[in-house]
This record gives structure tokens, C-alpha cells and sequence, in this order.
């Protein structure tokens, strides 16, 4: 009695299928665009150079953990930021 009263009171919003197509889903709690830049930023400079450049990687871990606190507010603040970024001043005053 009681399976049948669970499967009742479930609804299909609550299905995790649903749940992953309305969510915003993250990577390492930042954007996948993002999270591919870091690293290929991250792996240039290492196979490039190696470790003589090391406050590159220091800052590329900096700004994913700032990346990051902007996103646990909003998920699409990365995305957000781009579109805003590249935006085009048509009308100068």
C-alpha cells in the first residue's frame, strides 16, 4: 500500500531526466567553457614552457575559484558575461 501512495505522490518534474534538462549543469562547479579554457590555457603553458612560468597556472587556479563564486550564484553568469563582453557600442554618444 504504501509503494503505490509513493508512486502517487511523485511527480513527473521530479524525475531526474527532467532535473537535467531544465538545470544549468556545471563542471568542477564552473562552466564547461570556461573549465576548457583554464585548462588548455593551463596545459599550453605547461608543455610550452613547463614550470618557469609557474604564476600563470597560479592565476589560472585564481581565477576558477573566482569563476567559481560568481557561478554558485548564477550558474550562467560565465555565459552572461560573454554575451555582455562582446556586445558592440552601436550607438556612441
Amino acid at each position: 500500500m504504501d509503494d503505490k501512495r509513493d508512486l502517487q505522490e511523485i511527480t513527473w518534474t521530479h524525475l531526474p531526466i527532467y532535473r537535467s534538462l531544465t538545470e544549468y549543469i556545471l563542471f568542477m562547479n564552473v562552466p564547461r567553457k570556461f573549465l576548457m579554457y583554464n585548462f588548455s590555457i593551463a596545459g599550453f603553458v605547461l608543455l610550452c614552457f613547463g614550470l618557469k612560468y609557474w604564476p600563470i597556472l597560479v592565476m589560472n587556479v585564481l581565477a576558477h575559484f573566482l569563476v567559481r563564486y560568481f557561478s554558485l550564484e548564477d550558474a550562467q553568469f560565465f555565459d552572461c558575461f560573454n554575451a555582455y563582453w562582446s556586445k558592440k557600442d552601436y550607438y556612441s554618444v
